[in-house]
């Protein structure tokens, strides 16, 4: 009978073990899906942030031109 018990729960910890090993790998897949985006989300904020600031880079080297129009005549 102390054999029976003792097999019952050796299978009872091989089976969490497995439960616990996909369910840990399938946490890893999420980390993985949720890091990619974050990273995406960064990747497009900077490249906006960037055609902003040339677009204002522009504005500016327009607004010194015209500030003092006899300095390129």
């Amino acid at each position: 009978m102390e054999n029976q018990t003792q097999n019952t729960a050796h299978d009872t910890i091989n089976d969490r073990a497995t439960e616990i090993g996909q369910t840990l790998e399938e946490l890893g897949t999420v980390g993985r899906i949720w890091a990619e985006h974050g990273l995406r989300i960064g990747a497009t904020a900077l490249q906006t942030s960037a055609l902003t600031l040339s677009h204002t880079a522009d504005v500016l080297a327009s607004i010194a031109s015209g500030v003092n129009p006899t300095k390129d005549q």
